[in-house]
């Protein structure tokens, strides 16, 4: 989560629980008194009509991101003839075998999206782990452009768009004595 989605959640709970709290205080003869008595109290009025307006407008945000939200689609179609698909397990097939043409690159996880607002650019994110370690980003950079001639291959135009991540290899060896009995 970015930083600036961390502090409006942050701003969000704190004025939930604000409005929250004035809610239940209005169920209880006591403490309806007393969150009436706070209510006299200007700083405290306009606190609560800000943080009713925060939990407001989050609302309504989220209800326009439910009602315009767009499901990933499960496939491309092509721009030469629009009747045919490419379904994103082909590319990602294309993809990892690609990728995994060089020798000591090992492809841990292929994610294919598709983006733009026509839907019609392909997003290839690689995560490989290189057993020989040497020279990362000739690597990285012989990878992206195998991969972006075999989707371009494949749709026809050069709609790729790929980034590569190396993750650590881990690879510990355990060697065991047995004894012949």
């Amino acid at each position: 989560m970015r930083p600036i989605a961390k502090i409006a959640a942050v701003i969000y709970v704190l004025a939930a629980a604000a409005v929250i709290g004035l809610a239940v205080a209005q169920l209880d003869t006591d403490l309806s008194r007393r969150a009436a008595i706070l209510l006299l109290q200007l700083p405290v009025r306009i606190s609560l009509m800000v943080c009713g307006a925060i939990v407001g407008i989050h609302a309504l945000y989220m209800l326009l991101r439910v009602c315009f939200d767009h499901p990933e689609p499960a496939a491309i179609r092509l721009a030469e003839a629009p009747e045919i698909e490419v379904s994103l397990a082909a590319l990602e097939g294309v993809s990892r075998l690609a990728a995994e043409d060089e020798s000591g690159i090992l492809v841990d996880r292929v994610l294919v999206s598709v983006r733009g607002r026509a839907r019609d650019r392909v997003c290839v994110r690689l995560d490989a782990i290189s057993l020989v370690g040497s020279n990362l980003a000739a690597q990285g950079k012989r990878m992206e452009e195998r991969v972006t001639k075999a989707v371009a291959r494949m749709l026809g135009t050069s709609v790729a768009e790929v980034h590569v991540r190396f993750l650590p290899t881990k690879t510990t060896i355990q060697t065991k004595e047995v004894s012949g009995a």
